[in-house]
């Protein structure tokens, strides 16, 4: 398929689909709420529903790579398109003795990559040593699993009700908000969508969710959906400077354990942990850097004023995680690391108004696992950085965000984050400063069916920055490709990001 028609398929898919939201648009509420896809509806909430949502995305890098993406993947990056359609069918049958429940889902991610090189360069193969941008489409299997809810089966034994939940297939695994376990699966290389994910389950998981008042306990197995090529790592940075033609292989690996949380009363505070045993059997390091390991989470938040009655201080959050991982493999160093987060939404004021600081630390040697961010979704912190030459590892990160909403469906972010390596010396660099960046946000959800997000970026590049990526560079060779290092005294330039978004769903 040439990158004209298939930029003609997604832009009339995205089309069709709005004006059919614009067609309903003049409905009354009554029939706003019903739902045209729910062909089936049952008593005790049972139900069959169709689902389907479109994204299509344009990403414009300025200065990419600050200024030496053709020096790193052979080809200037600049211009790209990434677009995905997931339909989908879920269901629920509620008639069963004692309330229990039968949930599930199958569904599927037709996701493509065109129109240039990607962000993380992963659409970047060698053909006899020459680089070439490749448009990639893949389909995938996504959102498809069964699940049971146990209803009032336990009620004699004073248990709550749904005390007990089982569900297993290809489904996602959240702990907390992402810091530890937050995306299962990966985007780019042949799978395409580097930046927009969207396949994010594990290719198999089975998950046990206990729930009693404020305690809830779950028990996870699970198999991430990752893959490597030619027995060698995919890395964040330069996935497709070591991929080849050729299919890559799956990842033998699985994680399992399990996840404690408990609401203190008032819901003043929160605790939380968990231990999880990370077993790699094909070639360590995929997308997200897994190793063989044990993982050992705690984490909570709480609102020390909540209880006080100096209202203006009422609303403020402070909150944080720490992980420790313990490696199998003798010669393998454990790592630590962590965040701290202080938050306060200003409350009756206009536009609504919230502050927020993190700091995050990742020791050297230090597994990302399955690292995402509700906040930020897949990624831990920046549109540029953390998005494309990021590592998360023997780094820490200063932001300082605000959020805002001028109207009730905009929102907006205004976020300046510091990158540091915490220690320069093991990457042979005289200076530990990496970069500073700032982001600009602006998401605009129309209605439950339409929304839109502009992002503007720029990552300014300090001290340690050229010394950072060809050290990164030097770790991931090219397979028959020409990746050559920076020369020293080489001028970075302010890389510029620009991305435009549309998603429509029913």
């Amino acid at each position: 398929m040439t990158r004209g028609l298939r930029k003609t398929l997604w832009y009339a898919g995205v089309a069709f689909l709005g004006l059919t939201l614009c067609a309903g648009m003049g409905t009354t509420a009554k029939a706003a709420d019903s739902n045209p896809l729910q062909f089936w509806t049952g008593p005790n909430g049972s139900y069959i529903k169709a689902q389907i949502s479109g994204t299509y995305a344009v990403f414009d890098n300025s200065n990419s790579w600050f200024g030496q993406s053709t020096t790193l993947f052979g080809l200037h990056e600049k211009f790209y398109e990434e677009g995905q359609v997931k339909p989908q069918v879920v269901f629920n049958y509620g008639c069963l003795p004692n309330g229990q429940s039968i949930y599930g889902s199958v569904g599927m991610a037709i996701t493509s990559t065109f129109g240039g090189v990607d962000g993380g360069g992963t659409n970047v193969t060698y053909v006899g040593g020459i680089p070439v941008s490749n448009n990639y489409t893949d389909t995938m299997l996504q959102e498809s699993y069964i699940g049971w809810k146990s209803g009032d089966l336990f009620d004699s034994y004073g248990l709550q009700k749904n005390f007990l939940d089982l569900s297993f297939g290809r489904q996602q695994y959240n702990v907390s908000n992402g810091f530890l376990i937050w995306n299962e699966g990966r985007g780019g290389h042949e799978e395409a969508g580097y930046w927009m994910g969207g396949r994010n389950d594990a290719d198999y998981a089975a998950i046990a969710r206990f729930r009693q008042g404020p305690l809830s306990l779950d028990l996870v197995y699970l198999r991430p959906n990752e893959f490597v090529v030619d027995g060698t790592d995919f890395v964040p940075l330069y996935g497709g400077l070591i991929s080849t033609n050729q299919l890559a292989s799956h990842l033998d690996a699985n994680l399992t354990g399990f996840t404690l949380d408990y609401d203190l009363p008032g819901k003043i505070a929160h605790l939380g942990g968990g231990i999880y045993a990370s077993d790699v059997k094909s070639p360590e390091g995929g997308t997200h850097g897994v190793a063989s390991l044990n993982a050992y989470d705690i984490r909570g938040w709480a609102k020390p004023f909540s209880c006080t009655n100096i209202c203006l201080l009422q609303p403020f959050r402070l909150e944080g995680e720490f992980v420790h991982e313990q490696k199998y493999h003798a010669g393998d160093p454990d790592a630590n690391a962590y965040y701290l987060q202080a938050s306060y939404p200003i409350q009756n004021v206009c536009w609504s108004p919230e502050l927020v600081y993190r700091y995050s630390f990742y020791g050297n040697h230090y597994d990302t696992m399955y690292q995402g961010f509700t906040d930020w979704e897949y990624w831990f912190a920046g549109e540029i950085m953390d998005e494309y030459p990021n590592v998360n590892q023997n780094e820490s990160m200063h932001m300082i965000e605000l959020k805002f909403s001028p109207i009730k469906p905009l929102n907006c972010k205004v976020a300046y984050i510091h990158y540091n390596v915490e220690n320069p010396e093991s990457y042979g660099m005289s200076h530990a400063a990496l970069a500073d960046e700032i982001d600009l946000i602006t998401d605009w959800t129309v209605n439950d069916h339409l929304a839109f997000s502009v992002v503007g970026a720029m990552a300014n590049p300090l001290g340690g920055m050229l010394d950072y990526l060809n050290t990164i560079d030097a770790q991931t060779p090219a397979i028959g490709g020409g990746i050559q290092q920076i020369a020293p005294g080489t001028d970075l330039h302010t890389w510029y990001y620009v991305m435009f978004l549309t998603s429509v769903s029913f």
